[in-house]
């Protein structure tokens, strides 16, 4: 399918940008230009947003490589100042010739001999830069036009495989998802992950998740960046989807740094398991190499390059409890919410082991005095082997419950089962993003243009790599019973057989195999974008800057999966016989396996072995007719694709010198038009039937519809599956106005005030096409499917901070913010009669399936509204004013606490109500250690509903608290042995799942143990 291109609105808003360039004249020639550039003297790098002064009236600050710019400059001798927090300003006389070009550059800070003991205001290269990440996020926040954080890359020490989210989640504001055990994903002010943008610089990232917007981390490096930005207020040239904030992802650049680097690094990760002597685990090697080379003042390129692996222990414990984990049926009782009873009870020692590699480059050139030409490229690499382990999970499931109290479960005898199921992958996926951008900072002038394109893909295989995907193995017609329930599971489990015998579960003597699969998955993700602004200064009585500029950016997602399941019957032909037994195929690397929480070791199994007796033997593996349908049916519903265009024209102003230069006001307005088309799965099943020439069903003399085939059979699915048989076109647009504004009280005390109008699109599985309708000729009247036209969340955004900055030596700050989200349009699932819209937007035929017959429609439409508010607090402070025994302390603290209130919240996800984070660094000229402490509060998921289900049973990710310490030791100027822990104290991820009057012991839905992740190593830096 083409994508759309950019509409007619683009075209004009380039026209008038255009009449914008050349309908202003240029302005009267200056007497003079001072330009220059501010750099760190000890590190070596230039610092970008240093505020520059000349004489009492004029201010300016450095962009992004230190450079600053004073045009119109009378001659003579001139007086200009440099600062930066944290770093004492300095002060220098300039004499300008009339007419001419003069530099003058500072190095702020004074440069020591790293040999020389350490005082509080002159730390050796290696000890400063542990402390520079503090000062540069609170230099950037000082002079900031928006709300915003900005860290340095350097800000939390070493993160051992990259993840980027393992960096941000000690900001202010941010809150992580997790997915086995990694950081998975990214929320900002309390909105879902699916609708914070996540950006590489200023360009978005392309993310092959399934049908969600949320931009996965797997195959993003922290390495490969110079600093991360969390802007929580928008102007008119941010995106406006960024509803509850946007991040932002500076990569490394040549122009930020005076002279070459050369960093190079070795160490091994590892879990503690990989300790214990004869285990599975291991410890891995990882590598990482960078090289920031500016070969001239005007060239320059920076490179990095990493490879890691780890492994990862994942210890499962599953009850599932009634009614809170499962819904009550035939063999399962209805009961009271305060009286549940286990229902079943799963264990998983599923370990994984994960290789990333990922490599940046960039390279600027500043081929005129007003130029720069940048050119980059981000590669990551991703790769899940969940072979590479023994894994595998245990499911003890009486199968019909006769008795229960608050200690016990009592299952029928011989209706339970013991299964074995194996879910072995091997998941890999590649991310790269090119891009480009011309900057000109001319005298009158300030121009950019630029654009990347982004491509991401993710493919899940199994028996293309020699092993199968799910496999499951079964001892039946068992009895079972749980005993002394508690929070993690029951404390005693008793299984007997037919014969009254107990039976080990974890052994494999007795387990045959039943089903194995394969379960492929490909999805690719494109992303290109686009943008150009022109800025120029207007005297109205005070400056004004006005940018006027335009957006473009365009997605296409593709999606294919399809499941396949054979059935095991061995050499005689019959399922769940003795030739089916599983023992045959032992693995031995189960054998030193370390079982958690008391359970015993378990016995396993390997796919791959069970995949090499399928091709040796294919005829004991039947693909049955009902399998082929299902499998059939998975691939037609797992084929969709989407493309969807975002054109953005933008007006902004800066007033920057009001009220005695104390007041600065930043806003405008920024249009958006969203194009979108997609193609999804149509299901029909009055599509087996035999047909008039008029469209009607043949019918035969009882006045039964005749089929053309059954249902059920394989010529049947095929005729009521169309892949890709629904499909859909939408387009919709608004203005999004905002406005920042900062007032300096005093020179340390800043206050902020910013409003904003944003926007949230709907999730791509609420509008990605996929039609079921039912059986016109049945009495069933639900036509389920997703809604296109669903409209995007909108959001009025307000917030206030205080912001109160410590003396230059502390290099800290001390703030406050406050902030109000009023968001209408919410979503949620609702069964109401089909408008003529759906029947319009899918095509159907409003005699068959219009409200006068009867039908319904099950879709997500728009809903109420909601409110959130929160406030956070953010304290960062080098301790200088210490005892000499205390020097190089520095430490942070942030609290962010928020509430959600509204009628329709089910589709809200992802929410924590309160964050907090702390840590304390302590420096010295050769030692640097690091702790650092996140505290996650609770996170309500997805409303949980069903037969006896209480009302209000919310699914919850438990409050969680992680440790992590990083420690270095210097032993020669350019060398450094390090090590980290992350997680030091084993804090496990539980999931819980409760309502109102649940009790605390039938909470738990799910607790995994992932082990602390260590790394220790060397590295070398030049």
């Amino acid at each position: 399918m083409p994508h759309p291109i950019a509409p007619p609105l683009a075209r004009r808003a380039l026209l008038a940008l255009a009449g914008f360039l050349v309908s202003t004249t240029l302005a009267a020639g200056a007497d003079a230009i001072l330009e220059g550039r501010v750099a760190h003297a000890t590190l070596g790098t230039y610092l970008g947003n240093a505020r520059v002064t000349l004489g009492p009236d004029r201010v300016t600050f450095t962009d992004e490589f230190g450079h600053y710019r004073f045009t119109a400059v009378p001659a003579g001798e001139a007086r200009v100042r440099a600062s930066y927090t944290g770093l004492p300003a300095v002060e220098k006389a300039v004499t300008l010739a009339p007419g001419a070009r003069a530099q003058q550059d500072f190095a702020l800070g004074e440069a020591v001999d790293p040999r020389a003991p350490v005082r509080l205001d002159a730390f050796v290269v290696a000890a400063a830069r542990e402390m520079s990440g503090a000062a540069l996020a609170v230099n950037e926040q000082r002079f900031t036009q928006v709300i915003k954080t900005v860290a340095s890359t350097d800000a939390f020490g070493d993160i051992a495989d990259g993840n980027v989210g393992e960096f941000v989640k000690f900001l202010p504001g941010v809150s992580l998802g997790f997915s086995g055990g990694h950081a998975a994903s990214i929320s900002v002010g309390g909105m879902p992950p699916e609708s914070t943008p996540i950006m590489i610089d200023g360009n978005r990232v392309a993310s092959a998740t399934a049908e969600t917007r949320q931009v996965q981390l797997d195959q993003i490096s922290i390495n490969n960046m110079a600093r991360v930005e969390v802007v929580r207020s928008q102007n008119p040239d941010n995106p406006a989807s960024g509803i509850g904030g946007s991040v932002n992802l500076i990569p490394k650049s040549a122009f930020e740094r005076r002279a070459a680097t050369y960093t190079l690094k070795a160490y091994g990760v590892f879990r503690d398991h990989a300790l214990k002597r004869g285990g599975p685990y291991k410890i891995v090697p990882n590598y990482e190499v960078s090289a920031i080379v500016p070969l001239t003042p005007r060239l320059g390129f920076a490179l990095n390059a990493t490879s890691s692996e780890t492994q990862s222990a994942q210890y499962a414990s599953t009850p599932i409890w009634v009614p809170t984990a499962s819904a009550t049926s035939a063999n399962l009782p209805a009961t009271t919410p305060q009286l549940p009873y286990l229902a079943r009870y799963e264990f998983a020692d599923s370990p994984k082991g994960t290789k990333r590699q990922s490599a940046g480059f960039s390279a600027d050139w500043r081929f005129a005095a007003n130029d720069v030409l940048s050119v980059g490229l981000q590669y990551g690499f991703f790769n899940e082997l969940l072979n590479s382990l023994p894994r595998d999970r245990i499911i003890l499931n009486p199968g019909r419950v006769v008795a229960w109290g608050p200690d016990f479960t009592q299952g029928a005898a011989g209706a339970g089962s013991a299964q074995l199921n194996y879910s072995t992958r091997d998941v890999t996926g590649t991310t790269y993003q090119p891009n480009l951008r011309w900057r000109h900072n001319g005298p009158v002038w300030k121009l950019e243009a630029g654009g990347a394109f982004s491509r991401s893909s993710y493919h899940d295989r199994n028996v293309d790599k020699g092993f199968w995907g799910p496999l499951d193995a079964y001892r039946r017609n068992l009895t079972i019973r749980f005993d002394n329930h508690n929070y993690l599971r029951p404390g005693g489990i008793v299984v007997t057989d037919a014969a009254g015998q107990r039976v080990d579960t974890f052994k494999l003597a007795g387990y045959r195999l039943e089903t194995v699969g394969s379960s492929p998955v490909d999805r690719l993700d494109y992303v290109r974008s686009a943008s150009v602004h022109a800025r120029r200064e207007f005297d109205l009585g005070v400056p004004v800057a006005i940018k006027a500029g335009f957006d473009y950016g365009a997605q296409t997602r593709d999606l294919r999966s399809g499941a396949v399941t054979y059935s095991h019957v061995g050499a005689d032909g019959v399922a769940q016989t003795a030739d089916d037994e599983v023992a045959k195929w032992f693995s031995p690397r189960y054998v030193n396996r370390h079982a958690p929480w008391g359970l015993p070791i378990q016995e396993g199994i390997s796919s791959v072995a069970v995949y090499d007796a399928f091709k040796a033997a294919p005829n004991h593996f039947q693909l049955t007719a009902a399998n082929e349908v299902t499998g059939f049916r998975n691939r037609v519903n797992g084929s969709k694709r989407m493309t969807e265009a975002i054109s953005a024209p933008y007006l902004r102003f800066d007033a920057t010198s009001l009220l005695d230069r104390r007041l600065t006001l930043t806003g405008g307005v920024r249009y958006e038009r969203t194009e979108f088309e997609g193609v999804g799965p149509s299901i029909n099943p009055a599509a087996i039937y035999q047909r008039d020439a008029a469209g009607n069903i043949v019918r035969n003399a009882a006045g039964q519809p005749v089929a053309i085939a059954a249902l059920a059979s394989l010529a049947g699915t095929q005729l009521a599956y169309r892949e890709r048989g629904a499909t859909t076109e939408r387009s919709y647009g608004n203005l999004y106005p905002s406005l920042n504004a900062s007032f300096q009280v005093r020179p340390d005390l800043v206050a902020r005030l910013s409003y904003a109008k944003s926007i949230a699109r709907p999730n791509l599985n609420h509008i990605l096409p996929s039609l079921s309708l039912p059986d016109e000729t049945t009495t069933a009247r639900t036509v389920t499917l997703t809604n296109p036209n669903l409209e995007p969340w909108e959001a009025d955004s307000y917030g206030l901070a205080l912001e109160y900055y410590f003396s230059e030596r502390s290099a800290g700050l001390l703030s406050a913010r406050g902030y109000l989200r009023e968001i209408k349009n919410f979503w949620g699932a609702v069964t109401a009669p089909i408008t003529a819209e759906l029947i319009d937007i899918y095509g159907l035929d409003p005699n068959i399936y219009g409200p006068a017959r009867g039908f319904v429609v099950s879709t997500r439409q728009n809903v109420g509204d909601a409110r959130v508010t929160g406030a956070e607090f953010d304290y960062r402070q080098n301790l200088t004013f210490l005892p000499r025994w205390a020097e190089g302390l520095a430490v942070f603290a942030n609290l962010t606490v928020q509430h959600l209130e509204g009628g329709a919240l089910a589709d809200f996800t992802s929410f924590v109500q309160k964050t907090v984070n702390y840590g304390v660094t302590f420096n010295r000229a050769r030692f640097t250690a690091r702790v650092n402490v996140n505290e996650r509060g609770r996170e309500r998921r997805a409303l949980f509903t069903g037969a006896g289900v209480e009302p209000g049973t919310y699914e919850y990710m438990a409050p969680l608290t992680t440790v992590n310490i990083t420690t270095e030791y210097r032993f020669a100027r350019a060398y450094a042995a390090y090590a980290t822990v992350r997680n030091l104290f084993n804090a496990p991820e539980n999931l819980e799942r409760y309502g109102p009057n649940t009790p605390g012991y039938a909470k738990l839905r799910q607790r995994t143990d992932f082990r602390p992740l260590w790394s220790v190593g060397v590295k070398a830096t030049f």
